[in-house]
């Protein structure tokens, strides 16, 4: 074995264990693009898996953007898998986004698509981690990338080693490195051409800002910005502890949509811990809070207000959030108030067509079709697949949450409170009666965007003939 790829696979192991990304044994689902990076990754957690993580499942989503390179993209990664004896899932989807700031938005929303299909799949094979190929050069561009938008502490930590069910194994790893690997052990990868494309801001950091402050200041900029991050992470760490235990102890009053927290208290709170405390109560009142708008300068705003002497002041913030400070309380509440959740069940005839329920701002298209293995890698949240045996020719209804609903979210044993599923998957509080449900017989197969149920779900050698079901949706789905 050749020193690069020893050094690359020491690497890995050390990240590993210092962060415990991988129990032994558990499955594993890998995001490859197809590039230097998920190769080498790919590669290397193939040659660890008796060290670390058991069974690997490829994961490669075609976001359909590039024409006929993005399906070579797809088709070569099937290949490798293949090449590999590994299992894997291709997911396609189309995004179209239309708004001013183009590039940022678009970007945004592969994101969010790509990190929805790993989930799905993790979900459908029982896989404990996703890994992505996330390395010490992703690590700088995104630190240099969020200092120069002016970042707080926290978003100089950058990106983690461990986030939920994400981890990065080679986030110590170069580029230069990764792509001595891949020459040592004569992989061969794909090039995406708009990794060279300067409209956008990374590319433009990567390609000529970093190389620049390297040439003229320091050679080892990348290594420096993220041990920066390491440092800073950790401080956050602690930092986020402290409030937590801070917050639960400020906090007078808790209801649905609102929040009643003890100002004496918050009074005597360092600014570095106070703006976190503030934070955590925002979240905790509103999952999204802002629509990704809120900025430090919101934050800032109600640590001002605190310090005050007056009382009966308040702040309206993105998101319809409004805070107010009494004389002992700061107080978060919802501006609009918690919508009123739409009522009534609408049968859905059990037929191949169109259904459309202008009363919950839905469109359904319904077919049946043969079972097929491609429906299992499904990358579209607003069309789903079910077996059609299951249902047994029982009309289906549209309906939206009531107290004490339960089902089993795809991939579990065991029935789950909706209430419970909604806080894991971080749904709006004040918007939770506004989601839409599928249902059959009483039963819950759908919630629409989100997840099926398993008792419905498609399974290879047992579904013949499936039921799919399209949505198309008049308003916004929380």
């Amino acid at each position: 074995m050749n020193n690069i790829t020893s050094t690359v696979l020491q690497r890995i192991r050390e990240v590993c264990v210092r962060f415990e990304l991988f129990e032994r044994g558990e499955c594993v689902v890998a995001a490859v693009s197809g590039g230097a990076d998920s190769i080498c990754m790919l590669h290397a957690l193939d040659v660890l898996k008796n060290e670390f993580a058991g069974d690997i499942i490829v994961a490669h989503l075609n976001h359909g953007l590039r024409g006929p390179a993005a399906d070579a993209d797809a088709e070569f990664t099937k290949c490798k898998a293949l090449e590999m004896g590994l299992d894997y899932r291709i997911g396609r989807i189309g995004v179209d986004v239309k708004m001013p700031d183009g590039a940022v938005a678009t970007e945004a929303a592969l994101r969010s698509a790509r990190y929805e299909f790993l989930n799905r799949v993790a979900l459908e094979t029982n896989a404990a981690r996703i890994a992505t190929a996330h390395t010490l050069d992703d690590q700088a561009e995104t630190v240099l990338m969020r200092f120069l938008k002016g970042a707080t502490v926290t978003g100089l930590a950058g990106i983690r080693p461990v986030n939920g069910n994400i981890v990065r194994p080679l986030l110590y790893v170069a580029r230069n490195e990764v792509e001595a690997y891949c020459a040592d052990n004569k992989l061969e990868f794909r090039t995406d051409e708009t990794n060279w494309d300067e409209k956008y801001l990374r590319n433009r950091i990567r390609h000529r800002l970093i190389p620049a402050l390297e040439k003229e200041y320091n050679p080892q900029l990348r290594g420096t910005l993220a041990k920066m991050a390491a440092n800073f992470r950790r401080d956050c760490e602690y930092l986020d502890g402290a409030a937590e235990k801070i917050y639960s102890d400020a906090v007078l009053k808790k209801t649905e949509g609102e929040i009643e927290l003890d100002t004496g208290k918050l009074r005597r709170l360092h600014s570095a811990v106070l703006s976190r405390v503030i934070l955590i109560a925002l979240y905790d009142l509103s999952d999204a809070v802002g629509g990704g708008r809120l900025e430090s300068v919101h934050v800032d705003e109600i640590c001002e207000m605190i310090g005050r002497s007056d009382a009966g002041i308040s702040a309206t913030l993105p998101g319809g959030i409004t805070v107010t400070k009494r004389y002992r309380e700061l107080v978060f509440s919802m501006s609009g108030g918690k919508p009123p959740p739409i009522k009534g069940e609408f049968v859905i005839p059990l037929k191949d067509g169109r259904c459309m329920i202008p009363e919950a701002g839905l469109n359904l298209d319904i077919c049946t079709l043969p079972f097929s293995v491609e429906m299992m890698s499904n990358g579209d949240r607003m069309t789903e697949y079910f077996d059609a045996e299951r249902i047994g020719g029982r009309d289906l209804a549209i309906r939206f949450p009531r107290e004490g609903d339960r089902f089993r979210p795809l991939g579990m044993d065991h029935a789950k409170k909706l209430s419970d599923f909604f806080v894991d998957e971080k749904v709006d509080r004040n918007r939770r009666g506004q989601v839409p449900l599928l249902v059959c017989g009483g039963d819950i197969m759908w919630i629409i965007g989100r997840r099926i149920d398993q008792r419905f779900r498609l399974e290879p050698g047992r579904t013949k003939a499936v039921l799919k079901v399209s949505v198309t949706a008049n308003r916004e789905l929380h």
